[in-house]
């Protein structure tokens, strides 16, 4: 009873998946990624834990020691500015494009060359002030055919002449089958994703190849906290709700009494869903400015007192109960999944409010 109830679920998402996933490939990713609303969007679903994200990288290099400083007030402000401006630089999410198309075309065809060589020639233009993407490079085949270079000869003459640190001329290893998927059984994500923003241009096909391995194997085993506080983790958000898969993300966050965060990967959720690519001028939704203004009225009704504090902290509790659960009713494949565990969470936090007014009552504050 039990196998036919999968059975009879799996056929539910796979029906999903055909229903809504369809159109995604043809749409450009990058119309939606540069958008400041996304890009805030990914930022603030990020841990942003200082001790994290600053923490010392094993790269064989000499470490400082720390240095111990008496500042003022206003040198402190201005230091803690710096520390954030370098964390936001730091988990700033790696761009993601669409893959690239071909740019091999003939330039000419000169018969009488035929066998002058054995192998194609390649030319290229050293030009300081160009760029790897305008430079210009032509290749000289056997039979003559003069024609620009396609990515992969470019990569590799680009490589060759001025050179990028931390890139080979040939793909490494680890990119390949097995040593990929051993890498990612091992859970060497953060070094898998890191060399690859290296390795590869953002709009490689061998680039999108290996985060979106590494993305789903890290989303199969539900193992997030892999990539909290480092500059992947908007690149995991953004490439599960670009896919529509954000099911299990939003279980976690859930499951963590992240609410603040859930509500934001719907948002995401919502905004990529949208037919037309993002403008920055675009109004937020209703629902957008309805959550906004509960977090504000939050935040500012705190310095009043504690019982109107809990009472704000109640209601935008409230509004964001009501965003995950239309989300979950509309559009989740997981439903009883979540929903099982977004009312674990309201008997928790039931729960929790109960003692603090039992606590406050014995103390006399109530």
């Amino acid at each position: 009873m039990a196998f036919r109830r999968l059975l009879s679920f799996n056929h539910v998402g796979n029906n999903f998946c055909r229903k809504y996933c369809q159109g995604v490939a043809s749409r450009d990713p990058s119309l939606y990624f540069f958008s400041s609303r996304v890009q805030e969007l990914l930022f603030q679903l990020n841990d942003r834990q200082h001790d994290l994200v600053f923490k010392p990288r094993k790269l064989g290099q000499k470490l400082e020691a720390p240095q111990y400083v008496f500042m003022t007030d206003e040198d402190l402000d201005k230091e803690r500015r710096r520390i954030e401006q370098r964390l936001r630089e730091k988990l700033q999410v790696p761009p993601v494009l669409g893959p690239r198309k071909p740019i091999e075309r003939v330039l000419a065809k000169d018969p009488r060359l035929e066998g002058l060589h054995d192998s194609k020639l390649l030319c290229i233009d050293i030009s300081p002030d160009l760029s790897d993407r305008k430079r210009m490079i032509t290749a000289r085949e056997p039979d003559g055919t003069l024609r620009t270079a396609n990515w992969h000869e470019r990569g590799r003459i680009n490589q060759i002449f001025l050179p990028v640190d931390g890139r080979t001329v040939t793909m490494p290893k680890m990119f390949e089958e097995p040593h990929l998927t051993e890498c990612l059984d091992r859970e060497e994500y953060v070094s898998v994703l890191d060399r690859a923003c290296v390795q590869f241009e953002p709009d490689d096909p061998d680039y999108i190849r290996v985060t979106s391995a590494t993305y789903d194997h890290v989303d199969a085993a539900r193992l997030y906290e892999r990539l909290q506080s480092t500059r992947h983790f908007g690149a995991l958000a953004f490439y599960l709700a670009w896919h529509r898969r954000i099911d299990n993300l939003l279980l976690y966050f859930i499951q963590l009494e992240k609410l603040d965060q859930a509500v934001k990967l719907i948002h995401l959720y919502r905004l990529l869903r949208s037919a037309e690519p993002i403008s920055d001028q675009t109004p937020p939704t209703r629902q957008e400015s309805s959550q906004s203004d509960g977090f504000s009225s939050s935040s500012e009704s705190g310095s009043e007192s504690e019982s109107s504090s809990s009472d704000s902290d109640s209601d935008s509790e409230g509004v964001q109960l009501d965003i995950i659960r239309d989300y979950i009713e509309n559009a989740s494949v997981k439903r009883p999944v979540l929903e099982l565990a977004l009312q674990n969470f309201q008997h928790l936090s039931a729960e929790r409010r109960r003692v603090e007014r039992e606590q406050r009552r014995a103390d006399g504050r109530q």
